[in-house]
């Protein structure tokens, strides 16, 4: 039963992955169109390349950019570069203390609201143990 279950949640994961990332590269090129009617032109993969630094991370966005920049995008992977710089800090400053403070609300499925208390405790607890270890060794023995 519970690998069923697992098995359901790696699937569900993967589908809202590819379903967030799709989404992201379909308001990116609506961007780049909306820009084209405006008057100014971009590379028509630019809205394509802020996914590829969100979503991928520095490797994907260098790599591809620089692919890019063979067809004419001038500056793609430095844009890439940038993009997955915005997405690290936006992960790191945003998404981090968002994920902590909806564990400690008790809004998370997979974590109970004192999870963070009893993480601390627990390793609290190792780490006597372990010096409680060292105080009873004796290097003579």
């Amino acid at each position: 039963m519970k690998s069923k279950r697992s098995f359901r949640d790696v699937v569900i994961t993967g589908v809202l992955i590819v379903s967030v990332a799709l989404l992201q590269f379909i308001i990116g090129g609506i961007i780049v169109l909306l820009f084209g009617f405006s008057g100014l032109t971009l590379f028509p993969t630019f809205g394509f390349l802020v996914t590829l630094g969100f979503e991928e991370g520095p490797g994907q966005a260098l790599s591809i950019g620089k692919s890019w920049e063979a067809s004419g995008f001038s500056h793609a992977a430095t844009m890439g570069l940038s993009f997955a710089t915005i997405g690290f800090l936006f992960a790191t400053f945003v998404g981090v203390p968002l994920t902590s403070w909806m564990i400690k609300k008790g809004k998370s499925k997979f974590y109970k609201k004192n999870y963070l208390r009893r993480l601390k405790l627990e390793y609290m607890k190792e780490e006597k143990e372990k010096s409680w270890k060292l105080d009873n060794t004796f290097i003579n023995n």
